[in-house]
């Protein structure tokens, strides 16, 4: 079962081109990362907690 998580908004320079990521779960055995702009499409990508450890790891490293 899917289960959405947070939802972030990234306010752009370019207001008519709104960005949004959402982050979900999914049998808590998967992560989702969707990355939507309102002109520009979306892109979703499922992984496994492994993975998202990795992405975690990489995060807080790029934001230390």
């Amino acid at each position: 079962m899917k289960n959405d998580i947070k939802t972030i908004n990234i306010n752009k320079v370019e207001e008519e081109n709104e960005s949004v990521i959402i982050l979900s779960t999914y049998n808590e055995e998967e992560v989702g990362l969707c990355i939507a702009e309102r002109n520009g499409g979306d892109v979703e990508v499922w992984i496994n907690k492994d993975e998202a450890i990795e992405l975690k790891n990489a995060f807080e490293i790029a934001i230390s």
